[in-house]
């Protein structure tokens, strides 16, 4: 299943939503409709290893080239059950700074995307260990993706802490949002709780540890 987005001109002085929840101009809207190649290349299961290593960024890169449009469409990913953009399913299967960089110059507002569970791209790059690089850049261009939230009331900190994270990352994640190794989600787990509960490696608990002991 492949859905459509509505893009407009920026010309316009009419205001529509914007899936950020930002507000839009409307001129001659256009429906973007999906690139079934574009999404035969991303229709991949970022879960399995196997499949991650069957992305090829330098082919979205070229499809995306061809049909710009297409990279401001929803797609519905059938193998891994998600809907979002192209750039949220590219991170999420591992995706290198210069496939990240490139879409975002194609459709900057999709910095501000979320998915279906509410997930910003930094979320996504924390849970799919997407490279440092990527997590840097993507801080870099949304410095306030660090404190939002998704719809289970993770923090990216809380995200990445599930998902075998490197000491690396989590001092990066802590850094910009200190606050977050407090922050509990709607199940009342922290950092420390995901953490421990999804087997992190001793040196991203201690981190945890050394940085907020009583926790």
């Amino acid at each position: 299943m492949i859905q459509g987005n509505l893009e407009s001109d920026d010309n316009d002085d009419r205001d529509v939503k914007h899936f950020a929840g930002k507000k839009r101009k409307q001129s001659d809207l256009k429906i973007c409709m999906p690139d079934p190649r574009l999404h035969s290349l991303l229709n991949l299961n970022p879960a399995i290893e196997r499949e991650r290593r069957k992305f090829d960024g330098q082919a979205v890169i070229e499809e995306v080239r061809q049909n710009p449009y297409a990279a401001r469409a929803l797609y519905a990913f059938e193998k891994s059950r998600h809907s979002c953009f192209p750039i949220q399913m590219a991170i999420m299967l591992g995706a290198s700074t210069n496939v990240v960089d490139f879409l975002l110059s194609v459709y900057p507002r999709s910095i501000g995307a979320r998915d279906m569970y509410g997930s910003t791209l930094l979320h996504s790059a924390c849970e799919f260990q997407t490279p440092f690089e990527v997590v840097s850049l993507l801080l870099e261009r949304f410095p306030g993706a660090i404190t939002e939230k998704d719809f289970n009331n993770n923090t990216p900190l809380n995200s990445a802490c599930r998902c075998e994270p490197t000491p690396q990352m989590i001092s990066l994640l802590i850094q910009r949002n200190p606050d977050a190794i407090r922050e509990r989600n709607k199940e009342g787990m922290t950092p420390l709780h995901s953490a421990c509960s999804y087997q992190a490696s001793v040196e991203v608990v201690s981190l945890l540890l050394e940085i907020w002991p009583a926790a």
